[in-house]
């Protein structure tokens, strides 16, 4: 008879080592429990689940399954996402698009709906052709990837907020769209123009980089 809950299984199932094989069907019945179950509530860690059918042949039991770490133990999340790949899963990690297992912020401020906590939310992202997903650029070389840009404040494409970046906005200064200077790439604060304000929000983020 299959155990009801899961956390009555032996412990002791590594009499079972991968030189071994036990009777098909009763591997399966147990796995499938635990499958059903979702957790292994004894290890706190989940079920992968190799084998979608059972085979003629009897396996060694560790073929069966193999348990890994909740990445969001306090909240349900069967599929274990993990975008950044920085072992949080994204249900529960303060910035799913920029890795830090941690939980430390940037030192900039974060806004609502801002995934890759590069200061600026999907919709002013959108707005400015950047990449909403993605913080920083792949290589800290100047001019070396193609667009869209990463992160809105570098537009030289090398991981920082850098003088050069103020520069380039500079030359777009007090233009106001339609004016052809006007690009709403420069346009930090999505206000149709760029102004004195886009100029100062290099402030908080002047010589920092966009790296974790």
């Amino acid at each position: 008879m299959v155990p009801a809950d899961p956390a009555s299984v032996p412990d002791n199932c590594s009499r079972f080592s991968s030189h071994r094989t036990v009777g098909h069907l009763g591997v399966y019945a147990i796995r499938q429990a635990l499958i059903d179950r979702g957790l292994d509530q004894a290890s706190g860690g989940r079920l992968e689940q190799p084998d979608t059918e059972p085979d003629r042949e009897p396996e060694p039991l560790a073929s069966y399954w193999e348990i890994r770490a909740d990445n969001c133990p306090d909240d349900p999340n069967p599929g274990q996402e993990d975008g950044d790949s920085d072992l949080r899963g994204d249900l529960c990690d303060n910035c799913p698009s920029w890795p830090n297992s941690d939980q430390l912020l940037p030192t900039w401020p974060i806004p609502p709906d801002d995934p890759d906590c590069d200061g600026f939310s999907t919709t002013e992202e959108s707005f400015m052709g950047t990449r909403p997903l993605a913080a920083c650029s792949d290589t800290p070389a100047a001019n070396d990837e193609s667009a869209p840009d990463f992160w809105a404040f570098d537009y030289t494409d090398d991981q920082r907020a850098s003088l050069a970046d103020v520069m380039l906005a500079s030359q777009h200064f007090n233009a106001l769209d339609p004016d052809p200077r006007y690009s709403s790439r420069y346009d930090l604060d999505a206000s149709g123009g760029i102004t004195l304000a886009d100029m100062l929000s290099y402030i908080s983020v002047f010589n920092l980089a966009c790296t974790p």
